[in-house]
């Protein structure tokens, strides 16, 4: 059983890559209802233990069944590449009613008794849809925000990454390694788990790196939306790993006192002859260094021009700390 995306030139012209803050938003939440389907974030959830009963008593917490279907609307596919939780949800709050009844009745029909207060949704779509952006706007100041520099990072090192498998191998390479369960077969991106057929008709794709997607892929094909592809980020297995100052020093005995030093000038993105000159290598060697940081996970490099330019991961930025 698969999902099967026919791709067209015109689609290619149109793929891109964005972060959404409130898809990631929906994942915590997920993590928070599910915690045994995310042990790779169990020293995130033991840390936001003290909201767990109040995420399981949410209006939110109805809408995100175990398995099944959540309402899209509540994460719409980020129009920019660099989209803050205030753009997503004022998207939210945008939201035709005609389209926040259909999605929520989708929710409902797939309960053999339909709960109360999720009909009730159902019946008074305007209000629903403020009442559901408070709460999304409340969730995300009190449990996501506070950690959201470290995933952000991690969402942006992973796009850095993909660029750079784009810019060297075409779109067949970029697809090869997103996702296990994902694969480019003829002109078309193929996707386990699913079973549905879909043109994306000159729209184009949104590729959406997610650290609480791991280890699953979700495919958006509403057509309200930009057909999304929602992947595990690279990194993730690293994300909330913190360092003492005893543990950076030991790190940095590891990695040499060279390597150590690339890490902390790439505190902002650096191309290769940039690093080399501030640190007084050779580009052969500055590059060489790089090659071992980046296969270690700690940096990502990515293509500019005639430019190789490198950033920090999330790890690499926890070890320059």
């Amino acid at each position: 059983m698969s999902i099967t995306l026919t791709v067209a030139a015109s689609d290619l012209m149109r793929c891109r890559f964005a972060v959404s803050p409130v898809w990631e938003l929906q994942g915590a939440l997920r993590t928070v209802l599910y915690p045994e389907r995310h042990a790779v974030h169990l020293p995130w959830t033991r840390a936001t233990t003290r909201h767990q009963d109040a995420v399981r008593t949410s209006v939110l917490a109805q809408l995100m069944p175990r398995r099944g279907y959540s309402p899209d609307f509540l994460s719409p596919p980020p129009l920019s590449p660099v989209a803050t939780i205030a753009d997503d949800l004022a998207r939210v709050r945008a939201t035709p009613p005609d389209q926040v009844a259909a999605e929520l009745g989708r929710v409902a029909d797939q309960f053999t008794e339909k709960p109360a207060s999720l009909l009730a949704l159902v019946d008074d779509p305007l209000h629903a849809r403020d009442q559901l952006a408070t709460a999304l706007e409340h969730w995300w100041t009190h449990l996501l925000a506070p950690d959201w520099h470290r995933v952000r990072d991690t969402l942006e090192g992973d796009i850095a990454y993909r660029a750079n498998r784009l810019a060297h191998g075409g779109f067949e390479r970029l697809v090869a390694d997103i996702h296990v369960g994902v694969r480019w077969e003829a002109d078309t991106i193929v996707v386990d788990g699913l079973d549905d057929k879909r043109t994306l008709g000159g729209r184009g794709l949104l590729f959406v790196p997610s650290v609480f997607a791991w280890p699953s892929v979700a495919v958006v094909t509403d057509p309200y939306w930009q057909p999304t592809l929602v992947y595990p980020a690279r990194g993730v297995g690293a994300l909330w790993m913190r360092n003492t100052s005893a543990t950076r020093k030991s790190i940095a005995n590891l990695l040499g006192r060279t390597r150590a030093a690339i890490l902390r000038e790439l505190d902002e993105p650096l191309c290769t002859t940039a690093l080399a000159a501030r640190l007084g290598l050779s580009p052969s060697t500055a590059s060489t260094h790089l090659t071992i940081l980046r296969e270690a996970g700690l940096t990502a490099s990515h293509r500019v021009g005639h430019q190789v330019c490198h950033t920090l991961t999330t790890l690499g930025r926890e070890f320059s700390n």
